[in-house]
């Protein structure tokens, strides 16, 4: 998953990778318990741990660990050679099936792994800091805090997905009393809590929550309770169901500064709070509240959220209706794209409202040859649109004659590559007409001129894409034009 490689990248440059030696584990190991090396591994991630040093690096084969591990204090990176899907930690014996508690510092490291069967998934203990990204924690039960429980810790929670926990009361997907942990770029969904579904904070907790997308719970999505003080920014709140606060709740003296922020279709309410509790919210998208501060409430107009698609469309008016100014804004994303972006193509670049960042998604170069009548339209878009179609419709024509694509050109997208259209023109056109549409919205054109024969490169952004929930890609809407008319 890279939108958490920064992190673990700045933690090994900083200390985990000098002096550390690695230390090789895989359940299929025949001659268990094994010695460590690549050729004779550990078939226990514990064995592992037990054997290691500081700073050690713990490379783990994909299969099935049927074991409770604890971190017993060590600043050891302990990941997957091959990701949550593959390689699945679950838990054989009562209590969390992975535990931090003696001291564990961001330098204590679990990356890439399925943890299960665990009350909780994971916990973190006081004076704990441990670095927690890129798993997938499901299928985990207990009363509080199901899928991460914390207390006193100030964990770093990055790049999860965290789902299909339960908890008899609160905070099915992550429970956490007291200390200040940075939650970021995680996926908190499908969790059931007898109160809270998502996240709840309690004991004057202090946390950064930030990127989020908390979506179809059944208990709160946020919950902030006792003395809580949250930093909520640019997460994505959505169909989480509850008896009251289905988005957002405060209690019991409690504040929250909300920004950037989408609060929508939650039921029966977008937030509420308690007595002497505070919420302060700039720049957001809460349903059916009306807050200022450059906040709205209109629909977001999500790609697919049925879909559990909470993308931006190309028609939201989330894109670049953010503030950044004294915000700590996210480097990136929650798919791990760079924000800030300029999503309305007005040539001022301002983060979006939610944990999407709207950003051009395709580009078209066009480059006429010198002296001739031939242009080469270039289409470069992600390897995650790799096999799908785009279309659009477009005319190429000088004053009175030109080429007309009617209906649209279907171009099939190369994946990580280029699609390249080569379309014969007038001998002497001077100008390119763009036409596309995006939902419901009038056709909008883009006009660039090029010069006949004249050999520049002329590049347009194209900025978003509608989706019909089968993968097909049905049109694109032009942001900018790099080319001074």
């Amino acid at each position: 998953m890279r939108r958490f490689l920064p992190f673990a990248c700045l933690l090994l440059c900083c200390g985990m990778a000098m002096g550390s030696a690695q230390i090789f584990v895989d359940a299929q190991n025949a001659s268990c318990p094994g010695s460590g090396t690549q050729q004779d591994p550990f078939c226990l991630i514990q064995l592992a741990i037990n054997a290691a040093a500081d700073f050690d690096e713990i490379v783990v084969a994909p299969g099935l660990y049927r074991e409770n591990i604890d971190f017993r204090g060590k600043q050891v990176r302990v990941r997957s050679t091959d990701g949550p899907d593959v390689t699945i930690i679950e838990a054989t014996n009562p209590g969390a099936t992975v535990k931090f508690q003696n001291g564990e510092t961001s330098t204590s490291i679990l990356e890439g792994f399925t943890v299960r069967g665990g009350s909780p998934g994971i916990e973190a203990r006081q004076m704990t800091s441990p670095a927690i990204l890129g798993n997938t924690i499901s299928g985990n039960n207990r009363r509080d805090g199901a899928g991460i429980y914390m207390i006193g810790s100030s964990a770093y929670i990055i790049g999860n997905v965290i789902e299909n926990n339960t908890a008899e009361l609160k905070g099915a997907g992550m429970f956490i009393v007291g200390g200040s942990p940075y939650i970021r770029s995680n996926t908190i969904r499908e969790n059931s809590g007898g109160v809270s579904g998502g996240i709840e904070t309690t004991s004057r907790c202090k946390p950064h929550i930030a990127n989020n997308v908390i979506h179809d719970n059944w208990g709160r999505g946020i919950a902030l309770t006792n003395s809580t003080i949250a930093t909520i920014i640019n997460n994505t709140i959505t169909r989480n169901t509850s008896y009251v606060g289905a988005g957002i709740e405060l209690l019991w003296s409690s504040q929250a500064y909300v920004t950037n922020t989408i609060v929508w279709d939650n039921i029966p309410d977008s937030t509420s709070r308690g007595v002497n509790s505070n919420i302060v919210v700039r720049a957001s998208n809460i349903e059916g509240q009306n807050f200022g501060g450059q906040s709205i409430n209109q629909n977001p107009h999500f790609i697919f959220p049925v879909g559990g698609d909470f993308r931006l469309s190309c028609d939201s008016p989330c894109i670049d209706s953010g503030v950044s100014n004294g915000v700590q804004l996210p480097f990136e994303d929650a798919d791990g794209e760079a924000r800030v972006q300029d999503g309305d193509g007005d040539g001022f670049a301002e983060v979006d409202i939610g944990a999407d960042e709207f950003g051009p998604l395709w580009r078209f170069q066009g480059f006429p040859r010198v002296g001739g009548n031939l242009v080469n339209f270039i289409v470069q878009a992600p390897s995650t649109f790799a096999g799908q179609t785009a279309i659009l419709a477009m005319s190429l024509s000088d004053s009175e004659t030109g080429v007309v694509l009617p209906g649209g050109m279907r171009l099939p997208l190369q994946p990580d590559g280029l699609t390249q259209l080569w379309l014969s023109l007038p001998a002497a056109y001077r100008t390119a007409t763009v036409t596309v549409a995006c939902h419901s919205l009038p056709n909008q054109t883009k006009q660039f001129k090029i010069p006949p024969g004249f050999p520049i490169g002329v590049e347009i952004f194209w900025s978003g894409f509608t989706y019909d929930g089968t993968g097909t890609i049905t049109d694109v809407l032009p942001a900018k034009s790099l080319l001074t008319e």
